[in-house]
C-alpha cells in the first residue's frame, strides 16, 4: 500500500509561494517542526516553481497513525544508545559564530532576483550612479519604481551572464554524521582501546543540473520585470499627457473668459497669434500652454 503523502509538503510549498520564493527553507522547517533537509528534498522532488498555484491542505484523519509518534513509541530501539547528541566536548566548530540568521545584506536565498529586495546601502557604486542618473519630474513613487526596476533588470542580466561563464553542470553535496571510532591509547600506563566521536562522511551525491534550465528560469523572470517596467513607463507617459491636457484646459478656460468679457480684443488676438497645433510636438504644446498661463 502506498504511503500517505505528508500534508506538511503542501504547507511548506504554500509558505514558500506566499513569500514569493524568498522565505528560507530553514525558517519553513522550523515552523513545521521538521528538518531543513526534508524541506529541501520536497522542493527538489516536486520541482517547486514561482508560477505554481497555492494548494489547499487536506484535513488530517484522526484514525491515521502519526509516523513520527509511532517511531518514537517502538520498543527496543537502540539506534542512539551512547549518543548524547551534539558535538563532542571541546569541539570548536562554532567558535566565533554568533548563530541566528544570515548577516544583513546576505543574498543566499536569491534565485532569479525578480523579487530581490533593493536597499540603498547595499547598492554597488555603479548601481548608485545608475539610480542618480535617472532624473525626472514625475510623481515620486512611479519615478522610484522605474529606477528600481532598471536596477533589478540589470542585476538579473548580470546573473545570466555569470551563469553562462562559470556555472558547472554538476552540483556536489556531502552528508556527514557523528560516528564512534576506536583507537589505541594509554590508560594507567597500559595500552587500551578507547573510543571517540568523529564527523564521518557517510554520503556523497552528484546532481547534474542543466545550465540552460537555470538560464531559462532567469530569463522568464527577466521578462516579467521588463513587463513591469513597460507598464510603469506607460503610466509615467499617461501622467505627462494628463498634466499637459490639464494645462491646455486651463488655458482654454482663460481664453473663453477673455472672449466673454472682451470679445473684440480676444478675436483680434486670436486672429494674429493663433498657432498651428497640428505641427506642434509635445514639448512645443507644453511650452505654448505655459506661455498662456503667464
Amino acid at each position: 500500500m502506498a504511503r500517505k503523502r505528508d500534508p506538511r509538503r503542501i504547507e511548506a510549498k504554500n509558505m514558500w509561494l506566499e513569500s514569493g520564493g524568498e522565505m528560507k527553507l530553514v525558517d519553513i522547517a522550523n515552523k513545521l517542526n521538521c528538518s531543513s533537509n526534508q524541506i529541501r528534498k520536497w522542493k527538489s522532488t516536486e520541482k517547486w516553481s514561482i508560477d505554481d498555484e497555492i494548494e489547499s491542505v487536506p484535513k488530517s484523519n484522526s484514525n491515521v497513525t502519526n509516523e513520527k509518534e509511532r517511531y518514537y513509541k517502538l520498543k527496543g530501539n537502540s539506534n542512539a544508545i551512547g549518543n548524547r547528541g551534539g558535538a563532542p566536548p571541546g569541539n570548536s566548530n562554532a567558535v566565533g559564530n554568533a548563530g541566528g540568521s544570515a548577516p544583513i545584506g546576505n543574498k543566499n536565498a536569491v534565485t532569479t532576483g525578480e523579487f530581490e529586495t533593493l536597499s540603498w546601502e547595499f547598492l554597488t557604486e555603479r548601481e548608485r550612479q545608475l539610480y542618480e542618473s535617472m532624473n525626472g519630474n514625475l510623481v515620486t513613487h512611479i519615478n522610484q519604481t522605474i529606477r528600481e526596476l532598471e536596477i533589478r533588470k540589470r542585476r538579473m542580466m548580470e546573473r545570466i551572464a555569470n551563469i553562462e561563464k562559470s556555472m558547472s553542470d554538476v552540483e556536489r553535496s556531502t552528508l556527514k554524521q557523528l560516528r564512534e571510532k576506536e583507537y589505541v591509547g594509554e590508560k594507567n600506563g597500559n595500552k587500551v582501546i578507547l573510543r571517540k566521536q568523529e564527523l564521518v562522511t557517510v554520503e556523497e551525491r552528484e546532481k547534474v543540473t542543466a545550465k540552460i534550465d537555470r538560464i531559462l528560469s532567469l530569463e522568464n523572470s527577466l521578462n516579467n520585470v521588463t513587463s513591469q517596467l513597460i507598464r510603469a513607463i506607460k503610466q509615467q507617459s499617461d501622467l505627462e499627457q494628463a498634466e499637459l491636457k490639464k494645462g491646455l484646459m486651463r488655458s482654454q478656460t482663460s481664453l473663453n473668459r477673455e472672449k466673454l468679457y472682451k470679445p473684440d480684443e480676444a478675436n483680434k488676438s486670436n486672429a494674429v497669434n493663433k498657432p498651428d497645433f497640428s505641427g506642434m510636438s509635445t514639448e512645443e504644446l507644453r511650452s505654448y500652454a505655459a506661455s498662456l498661463r503667464k
